[in-house]
């Protein structure tokens, strides 16, 4: 077997989602410090965004490369891919 071949990742099952707007609005309300929650800044990267959802990270990176999935963008100097809040929320519905 080559290197190449050991190397290749299975395709990610997709699970149903949840609707999270019950919860964005019910954390709307709540104080919090903008480190304390990622939610307070209103952008996450991919790792919270997954989270968010509920699915693996490797999945939205899958999503991602093949242009499925919630849009994203990249941030900053290093390019780092993120995702807004409203825009996930808005691809749940």
């Amino acid at each position: 077997m080559s290197v190449a071949a050991g190397c290749r990742r299975k395709t990610p099952k997709v699970r149903y989602v949840r609707s999270v707007a019950c919860d964005s609005e019910l954390l709307a309300n709540v104080p919090m410090s903008p480190r304390a929650s990622p939610l307070g800044r209103g952008f996450l990267n991919v790792r919270e965004a997954a989270e968010y959802l509920g699915l693996s990270s490797c999945t939205l990176y899958v999503w991602r490369h093949r242009r499925q999935g919630p849009p994203s963008f990249r941030m900053g100097r290093s390019g780092r891919v993120m995702y807004r809040i409203e825009t996930l929320d808005e691809w749940i519905r």
